[in-house]
């Protein structure tokens, strides 16, 4: 369940202009570089993630400095109707 949430997650965050997929979605983690206003937008709406380390990102990729490189997580207990709320919010950001 956490894997196929994080696979939707994945794929509607994947189509919201300015977010970029880092890694494919191979579990229930999900890797996304966004614009910095959209995370502090989504935090500030009570959606929770994690800041990542620059560090991990693949050779030859970096972030600019209106960027965030972040990591999402879903779960057991993650429901269908909070993945779709997260994208609806990260689409309107």
């Amino acid at each position: 369940h956490a894997n196929a949430m994080a696979r939707q997650l994945s794929a509607g965050l994947a189509a919201v202009p300015g977010v970029e997929l880092v890694w494919p979605t191979q579990a229930n983690e999900v890797f996304t570089i966004v614009p910095a206003l959209m995370a502090e937008r989504l935090r500030a709406e009570g959606a929770v993630f994690y800041d990542w380390t620059p560090d991990a990102l693949p050779d030859g990729r970096d972030i600019a400095e209106d960027q965030a490189y972040v990591r999402w997580v879903c779960s057991f207990n993650t429901r269908q109707e909070e993945v779709d709320e997260l994208l609806a919010r990260a689409r309107a950001s």
